[in-house]
């Protein structure tokens, strides 16, 4: 049985469609073929954020900070939509840059900004609603959203020491935790809601303690406390960021290694 895949790749002009087959009995895919692109008005587009696609509407969201705003797109009729402005934009430095991360909050999304806020958009008519402060002096990054109690997890990745905050989705948008995260070296990457435990988890590329080491933070959004760090991620041989889809990507020129758990992977026999 074959499952047939899309996957969106930025370049500079266009989002790039990409098709894939994913057979069930193999590891990995026959191969990649670019089947359309969605080409994008404005400014050439370097310096990006996080893409998210509403999966109850097709639609997607690119954070664009070249064009100071969030691109939204159809991805099922392959075109563009519009562009939802009022971000800060790209600034000398990438600490206060935004939009960065995005998120569908319901009927909402989400997007963080460089000035340490997130801008939520009403998805009715495609403008800002709201602003939230959450506190820092740099940019607000990453996110994920937990439907369950309507919670919102957001990284302060650039701030010293980093932290996270929990906000409610709630009528008045309250946060209802700050937790510090004093054992991260470097910034915080990627958070995401995990169903069967209730809880997010973070990912710390750099332990303080062990550079060579990454750590994975677990929180729980209903006590707005951390669970538990676990350490000894491991990395790839071979596998780093090597930059292929973008310009002067914050890290990607330094190669750096992602980290993985180990319960992610499955060991496989050398080849002979």
């Amino acid at each position: 049985m074959s499952t047939n895949l899309k996957a969106l790749f930025v370049t500079s002009a266009a989002l790039a469609i990409v098709a894939s087959s994913m057979v069930a009995t193999s590891a990995g895919a026959d191969g990649l073929k670019q089947v359309g692109t969605i080409p994008i008005p404005g400014n050439p587009i370097d310096q990006f954020g996080v893409i998210a696609v509403d999966q109850a509407t097709g639609l997607g969201y690119l954070a664009d900070k070249d064009n100071k705003g969030v691109v939204v797109f159809d991805t099922k009729a392959d075109k563009f939509v519009t562009r939802i402005g009022g971000f800060v934009g790209q600034t000398k430095d990438g600490n206060t840059s935004g939009p960065n991360g995005v998120v569908v909050v319901g009927s909402e999304l989400w997007a963080s900004d460089g000035d340490s806020t997130i801008k939520v958009v009403d998805l009715k008519t495609n403008t800002i609603a709201a602003t939230i402060v959450t506190g820092g002096k740099a940019r607000a990054n990453a996110m994920a959203y937990d439907p369950n109690t309507r919670t919102v997890l957001v990284a302060n990745s650039n701030d010293d020491p980093t932290f996270i905050n929990l906000i409610s989705a709630d009528a008045g948008r309250k946060i209802t935790a700050k937790i510090p995260m004093p054992d991260s070296a470097e910034n915080i990457e990627r958070s995401a809601y995990h169903a069967p435990s209730g809880t997010f988890f973070t990912v710390l590329p750099v332990s303080r303690k062990d550079p060579t080491k990454g750590l994975l933070a677990q929180t729980d959004p209903k006590s707005g406390k951390l669970v538990n760090i676990k350490s000894d991620a491991i990395i790839l041989q071979g596998v780093v960021c090597e930059a292929r889809y973008a310009k002067c990507r914050r890290f990607c020129p330094r190669a750096i290694y992602p980290y993985w758990r180990e319960i992610w992977l499955e060991r496989t026999k050398p080849s002979t």
